[in-house]
């Protein structure tokens, strides 16, 4: 049995031998090998979101509830000071301390989760990247001698489809700048003199929290008002959407075309590898930052704050699911558009259009 501790240590001192395995760049600590398997590029992000929904309600109660249902019994023995019942005084701090390990516990299983997805997804961009190589070895010359046609292709948004690898790569970072906001937002409002001020402080960490999940929501076309933490369905066809269009267009297609959709497969393979060691290092950031805090601020700081680190890690969790999604709904995207790519080679190599690619009469 791996300890909190020893697992934390190992993963902060980059040192796993022994228990993790290594996928590409990035390791896994926590997981078999079946379960990294199972998140797949078609369902992994609904399963991230899901398992992840019921960790952070743990999180919570350990954060909000119990604390407060501890105070209240407190205040109905008649002590002002729940550390003074020698009841729900031991309880509240029991509450505390396990709360910092859970919080660990949740993202080092995510950062693994979320290894793993990429993984999955950069092994199947492989075998459709190797299938491409293969025609284009066999049909290139033929496929850029051949006269262009017009096709009736599916909307593609070609600009949203290529900036899929940046936009993923940068998402990573905003994971680690939230960490390190929260690091010196909670230890900012714990330094303050007065209730009121603490209190003041507090809720303008939690008012930026909001514009944070709020600014990556508006990236891929959700309002601020909108939650879509538990509609992994709408966000889905959502993104879905954002990539493609319902209907299909008239293309002029020439070669040119065709062998450039196939060969960007690899710059998007690519990436999803970069992307497993990044998110490695964001949530290792992320780590190391509740480690500190809940290792060096005393138990009577800690009371109030761990439902900042609560709303912190709820709002990272969130904002990786929908990065999930965009992953998965931009990996689909970019096979589609290939795959597409490949029937209409097929038509200009036979100087005709066929099939779902036969312009409507």
């Amino acid at each position: 049995m791996i300890t909190t501790g020893v697992l934390v240590e190992s993963i902060l001192n980059g040192a796993t031998s022994g228990y993790g395995y290594g996928y590409g760049d990035a390791t896994i600590e926590t997981l078999t090998s079946s379960e990294a398997a199972s998140y797949t590029l078609e369902s992994g992000a609904a399963l991230i979101a899901m398992e992840s929904r019921a960790e952070l309600h743990e999180l919570l109660e350990l954060a909000v509830f119990i604390p407060n249902e501890a105070v209240l019994a407190a205040k109905v023995e008649g002590y002002s000071n729940v550390t003074e019942s020698a009841t729900y005084g031991p309880v509240l701090e029991e509450t505390e301390k396990k709360f910092g390990q859970k919080v660990i516990d949740f993202l080092v299983k995510l950062k693994d989760r979320v290894v793993a997805f990429f993984k999955n997804i950069f092994s199947r961009l492989s075998e459709f990247v190797t299938n491409y190589d293969k025609f284009l070895e066999k049909n290139k010359d033929a496929i850029s001698k051949a006269a262009s046609l017009k096709l009736w292709m599916s909307d593609w948004q070609d600009s949203k489809i290529d900036e899929v690898a940046t936009v993923i790569m940068n998402q990573a970072t905003e994971i680690s700048n939230m960490a390190s906001k929260m690091a010196s937002a909670i230890s900012a409002a714990v330094s303050k003199d007065t209730a009121e001020a603490k209190k003041a402080a507090s809720e303008a960490y939690e008012k930026s929290l909001k514009s944070d999940i709020a600014s990556v929501m508006s990236k891929f076309g959700f309002n601020a008002e909108e939650s879509t933490g538990n509609d992994m369905t709408r966000l889905n066809e959502r993104l879905t959407r954002y990539f493609c269009g319902r209907d299909r267009k008239s293309v002029d297609v020439n070669g040119s075309y065709v062998i450039k959709r196939l060969t960007d497969v690899k710059d998007a393979t690519k990436a999803i590898r970069d992307a497993q060691k990044k998110y490695e290092k964001a949530y290792k950031d992320a780590i190391k930052s509740v480690n500190d805090l809940t290792k060096n601020m005393t138990w009577n700081e800690s009371k109030g704050y761990d439902s900042l680190i609560n709303q912190t890690v709820s709002a990272i969790s969130k904002i990786q699911n929908v990065i999930n999604s965009y992953a998965s709904a931009g990996t689909r995207a970019v096979i589609g558009r290939a795959n597409e790519s490949i029937s209409a080679a097929r038509c200009l190599m036979n100087g005709k259009a066929s099939g779902a690619l036969k312009e409507k009469e």
